[in-house]
């Protein structure tokens, strides 16, 4: 199957599905039947207009993964409930998908807070003092919610959506929901390349330590380097199913997909402000630099 761009609204028939992971007609039909999987479009009743999309296709390719492990229905069917969870939840929220990451570094940032842990904050984004500390943004202790929520309002700039949309999303993830909306968040964002102000990129290779629990449930350490999982080991892990899930999702969708072009929000005043204020103290900064250097050298400021 021969693809020259993909989207998360884009869906795709069963046949499809089956050429792009290589899970045969029969498992694809065990898992549809099992909820393992689920249409997008269609019903779930027997026919051939169902159909799936992009997050119904990479969670098939995660299953195909744990398949080739042995691994047991019910095992498959917990992560699958999981993956299903974050799809909905990442589906209702007010942000784009993009800026769950921005959602959840807010929450994460008010859950620490709230458990009595510092959080710093910025005063400002830039300093106005002069010299060689100019242009580094002013920091203190948060003393309130409301100190994180300037915080991340006045980093606007580097949020993919507005923050009105990233603070109103944030307020509806829980403990329980931000595992989830985690997996949702790397379902999407490694599935495909993108151009982001001009350059072509994709998100950098997170990792998934599926770990099995007392209960018989799952827990998944999401993380970025595997160091990560196989260093102190605080957590007192005895084994676990290690993944690599954009290496899973580049063997589906492969190398030479054309980027999808994303859209940086347009600069507000603020931000433009913000940009000048940069700069002027970068300028600042370079010059008394440079001043330093020549009384260091001339003895002077010539």
């Amino acid at each position: 199957m021969r693809l020259g761009m993909i989207s998360p609204s884009m869906l795709f028939t069963r046949q499809q599905v089956a050429e792009l992971t290589g899970a045969t007609d029969d498992v694809l039909s065990f898992w549809i039947k099992n909820d393992l999987i689920l249409p997008t479009s269609g019903g779930s009743g027997k026919g051939s207009h169902r159909k799936f999309d992009l997050f119904q296709v990479n969670i098939a390719a995660v299953l195909l993964e744990l398949r080739k492990f042995g691994v047991n229905i019910g095992t498959m069917r917990s992560l699958a409930r999981m993956l299903q969870d974050g799809v909905t939840l990442g589906r209702s929220a007010e942000c784009n998908h993009r800026a769950i990451y921005d959602a959840l570094n807010l929450f994460d940032l008010l859950d620490r807070y709230r458990s009595g842990q510092e959080v710093r904050v910025y005063l400002d984004t830039w300093g106005d003092d002069a010299g060689i500390n100019a242009g580094y943004p002013k920091q203190q202790l948060a003393t309130s919610e409301q100190d994180i929520l300037d915080h991340t309002r006045r980093d606007q700039g580097n949020l993919h959506d507005t923050y009105d949309n990233v603070a109103a999303f944030a307020t509806r993830i829980t403990k329980a929901t931000r595992l989830p909306l985690q997996l949702f968040f790397d379902l999407n964002q490694l599935a495909y390349r993108y151009v982001w102000s001009g350059n072509e990129s994709e998100w950098g290779d997170a990792e998934w330590l599926i770990v099995p629990m007392e209960n018989g449930e799952l827990d998944i350490i999401v993380g970025g380097e595997q160091d990560g999982f196989l260093g102190k080991n605080e957590r007192k892990i005895k084994s676990g199913l290690f993944l690599l899930p954009a290496a899973i999702f580049r063997s589906v969708w492969g190398e030479a997909l054309k980027p999808i072009l994303i859209h940086k929000l347009p600069p507000s005043p603020e931000e433009l402000e913000q940009r000048e204020r940069a700069r002027h103290a970068r300028v600042t900064r370079d010059g008394a630099r440079q001043a330093e250097v020549r009384r260091l050298i001339f003895g002077g400021d010539d």
